[in-house]
This record gives C-alpha cells, sequence and structure tokens, in this order.
C-alpha cells in the first residue's frame, strides 16, 4: 500500500525556513508540505535553518520606470513595502564619471547622469545618454 501524508499538525513552532525558502510554522508544518511535494513535484523540502526565512528584498518585484529608483519604507507594524520615485536630489562625486556632463539621446546637456535620469522621471520620458560630455 502508499503512504498517506499526514494533513493536519496541533502544534505551533518554533518556526522554520524550508529549502524552498518559505517559512513554516513548525517543523510538522514542512514535513506535511515536503511530503506533499514529494508525490507531485519529486522532490523533498528540508529545514534549511530553524526560525524564519531572511525577507526578499521587495525592490526584486517591481519594476520602476525610467530614472525612477525603488525606495523601500516600513509602516511600523512590520510591514515591508516598495514603491519607485524619481531621485530628490543628484549628488556630486567630483572628478568621477558619475558627475560628469552627458549628453542626452535628444541632443539636451545634462550636468550628470543622474540629472538626466531625474529629468526622464518627472517628464516620463525615455532619455538616455547619447554620450559622455557636453553635446
Amino acid at each position: 500500500g502508499e503512504c498517506e501524508c499526514r494533513s493536519f499538525c496541533n502544534t505551533a513552532g518554533p518556526t522554520v525556513c524550508g529549502t524552498d525558502s518559505v517559512s513554516y510554522l513548525s517543523e510538522c508544518h514542512l514535513a506535511v508540505r515536503s511530503c506533499l511535494a514529494r508525490s507531485e513535484l519529486k522532490s523533498e523540502i528540508r529545514v534549511k535553518q530553524i526560525g524564519a526565512c531572511e525577507k526578499r528584498n521587495p525592490c526584486e518585484d517591481l519594476r520602476c520606470g525610467p530614472g525612477e529608483q525603488c525606495v523601500i519604507s516600513e509602516n511600523g507594524k512590520g510591514y515591508i513595502s516598495a514603491h519607485c520615485v524619481c531621485p530628490e536630489q543628484c549628488d556630486n562625486f567630483g572628478d568621477s564619471v558619475e558627475s560628469s556632463p552627458v549628453c542626452s539621446n535628444d541632443g539636451t546637456d545634462y550636468p550628470s547622469l543622474c540629472h538626466l535620469r531625474a529629468h526622464a522621471c518627472k517628464t516620463k520620458r525615455n532619455e538616455s545618454v547619447k554620450y559622455y560630455g557636453k553635446c
């Protein structure tokens, strides 16, 4: 006969992180999922570590528009969210490439790549660098 997977766990905790990078309420909960995964996917989930899995960077799931930057904020209840914003200011890095003038694909001079990105972001236009240096 075939073994059946357990369908419930009467205990919770300590939380464990599985090799599938999912946090489970307990080792029992992971074992139930692992058993189902074995029969469905022919793969096994093991305990990677005791405790919840590391939080993923929410910016990884967000696609920002031209010139926008991803910013992570926390609401005080432990809930983390990500949103896209236009750069507020451009830092000066002296003689670095980041602070040298650029010529955009539409023939406009910008003091730096950051300034070009900020303008592209505010105008929602996809401007790019034609070349580094003045037009």
